[in-house]
């Protein structure tokens, strides 16, 4: 579980990490860097479809954590998740806006069934709601792949 727990920790660190020099990356030692697969930036406009195949499962927020079941195929690489966002708030009340959880198996071509809870920090959608709406508390219903919910600030 602590394994799991620090490879979660590193693939979502490590794109907050790659803002340095892309000759930086081949000289990181790091077997997987320059591997030409670019892990999007937290809240990014990316798609899932462009990831490799992940199912999600049950989601839940606490405080401004989501937390969300991801199940896919893999056991011999580390894999990299990220939360994806087009930027855009669909009007209605609550507003809402439609995530989805990038993936990258990172070549793994094992096929065991992996399942593990990803979390992600939803405090950037909530400044870009706070910026679009110059209110401090709101409402906004967040759609995922497995269904929607209700993150209030």
């Amino acid at each position: 579980m602590n394994r799991t727990r620090l490879a979660l920790t590193l693939a979502l660190t490590l794109p907050l990490l790659a803002c340095s020099d892309e000759d930086d990356a081949d000289e990181s030692g790091d077997p997987g860097a320059g591997s030409g697969d670019t892990v999007p930036e937290a809240f990014s406009d990316c798609h899932a479809s462009d990831g490799d195949a992940t199912e999600l499962g049950e989601a839940a927020i606490s405080g401004d954590t989501l937390t969300i079941g991801a199940s896919y195929g893999g056991g011999c690489e580390a894999h990299d998740f990220q939360v994806c966002w087009d930027q855009s708030f669909m009007e209605s009340e609550p507003v809402q806006v439609r995530l989805e959880v990038w993936h990258d198996a990172n070549g793994d071509s094992c096929e065991a069934y992996l399942s593990e809870t990803l979390q992600f920090d939803l405090a950037p959608l909530k400044q870009a709601w706070q910026d679009a709406y110059q209110q401090e508390s709101g409402t906004i219903t967040i759609l995922t792949g497995s269904g929607s919910l209700d993150y209030t600030f």
